[in-house]
């Protein structure tokens, strides 16, 4: 559930709220947008035991999606540098 006057910004599938912004006040990112395909594989495979092989199967096989990462970076960038209410 969204908090109260937040708009929300990104939605997938697996994560209905993936991202919401309060005004100029808050932005909120639900997944890791700074951590490269790379590093989630690798953080994935050291964690395996612990977050079970169908769970890090999924995961990395998720990571053959587009990465958001410079559309994320713009929308902080916009964020931050938009005049404050």
């Amino acid at each position: 559930q969204l908090p109260e006057h937040a708009e929300l910004i990104a939605s997938s599938d697996f994560c209905p709220i993936a991202a919401f912004q309060v005004g100029h006040t808050a932005l909120c990112f639900q997944g890791h947008p700074e951590f490269t395909p790379a590093f989630s594989r690798a953080l994935m495979e050291h964690r395996r035991e612990r977050i079970g092989d169908t769970n890090v199967d999924q995961g990395i096989a998720s990571l053959d999606q587009p990465h958001m990462s410079e559309a994320v970076a713009r929308c902080i960038l916009e964020f931050f540098s938009a005049p404050g209410e």
